[in-house]
């Protein structure tokens, strides 16, 4: 940034025609000279990191690091019984039959507990711990395998199942994990609801969203998502996004979604 009065002018001068062209060059800056600036801090705050790393504004290597806080993988299993919610508590330890495993259970980092109704004082996933140790074991003739964890760290917050349920395990990431309140925001399948998840999260952290199933390891995809008075509903047959306020509908394909996110994160924004 430096010095120029005239903003008008300023845009045919080659310093500003090249930010566009290799994100390098030069903003005037004066008190009676902020729209530029303006307009382009406005065009950060529109866009997802996956756009910014894109158009290389951010640092080499910022946006690796920032998708794998993201990406840090997380076994929620199921407690139901209080036995071994003592026993994996205090011995530090969770263990699954084997048969019930199912593909990308390896991905995990984390374990996290699920502690089913009645089992202790508190229902829901309430602690989580780091995998130092995988390893298969017999009890009563049946095949485990057993997470041995570093420390039982307590979640950020109780995530209440709020009509939800773990019929056995799924699959989450730990960014998602300590950021959620509510069991069913721990669940994602598709790109689409991952990235609709993440714009709604940068408005509120108050979002409510409805699945296919009340079990989260048997469900499909996500139904809607609520936030404020603004209820977002995915048409999987024609791949479409709807926002839906009162009467007012707006459309989006998923193509949209993929190719301008920033696009549709701005019509976001303009119904909130």
């Amino acid at each position: 940034m430096f010095p120029w009065n005239d903003e008008t002018i300023y845009q045919e001068h080659p310093f500003y025609k090249s930010i566009n062209k290799v994100n390098i060059g030069g903003l005037p800056f004066l008190p009676n000279a902020t729209t530029l600036v303006e307009r382009f801090v406005e065009r950060l705050i529109d866009k997802s990191p996956e756009e910014i790393q894109r158009e290389g504004i951010l640092p080499r290597g910022a946006m690796e690091e920032w998708e794998s806080s993201l990406d840090d993988k997380v076994l929620v299993g199921l407690v139901s019984s209080q036995d071994n919610y003592v026993s994996f508590i205090q011995e530090g330890y969770y263990q699954i039959p084997v048969d019930i495993l199912k593909k990308g259970w390896q991905e995990a980092g984390y374990v996290a507990l699920y502690v089913k109704s009645g089992v202790a004082e508190d229902n829901g996933v309430l602690e989580y711990g780091g995998i130092r140790e995988v390893r298969p074991v017999k009890i009563n003739g049946i095949d485990f395998m057993r997470f041995q964890v570093d420390g039982w760290r307590k979640t950020p917050n109780v995530i209440k199942p709020v009509h939800y349920g773990i019929a056995n395990y799924m699959i989450t990431t730990l960014n998602t994990l300590k950021e959620a309140t509510e069991l069913p925001e721990l669940y994602m399948r598709s790109q689409e609801e991952t990235t609709i998840w993440r714009m709604l999260r940068r408005v509120s952290d108050r979002i409510k969203l409805e699945l296919d199933d009340a079990k989260l390891d048997e469900a499909s995809y996500v139904k809607e998502y609520k936030i404020k008075d603004i209820t977002i509903q995915f048409n999987k047959a024609e791949r479409q996004i709807l926002f839906v306020k009162r009467r007012e509908t707006n459309v989006f394909s998923i193509d949209d979604l993929e190719k301008n996110p920033a696009g549709v994160f701005r019509v976001l924004m303009e119904m909130v």
